[in-house]
């Protein structure tokens, strides 16, 4: 099971969860293009709508403070633990 899925299985009070974005791109493609191992965190809807992703849309007054605390959280817990996994296997 990858880290990210882990994480959200331990919290599911974070209310995240994996999925694939179909059609559009990340930034997360130029280093999966050269080998780099990446990850998207992204806030998507349950049903994988963006309403306004990079639209002129995309003010601030549409950010959920709850939504942005939970992913602040999940993705701080993510970096943690991915240092952790960096610092055991040197180890």
């Amino acid at each position: 099971m990858s880290l990210a899925k882990r994480l959200a299985a331990e919290h599911p009070e974070w209310g995240a969860y994996a999925t694939r974005l179909n059609g559009g791109n990340t930034e997360m493609a130029d280093a999966l293009r050269v080998g780099v191992p990446a990850i998207t965190l992204m806030g998507m809807g349950p049903r994988g709508e963006m309403p306004y992703w990079h639209q002129v849309g995309d003010t601030f007054d549409k950010i959920d403070p709850e939504v942005l605390g939970r992913a602040y959280t999940f993705t701080w817990a993510f970096v943690q633990a991915l240092d952790a996994q960096a610092v055991g296997s040197r180890g």
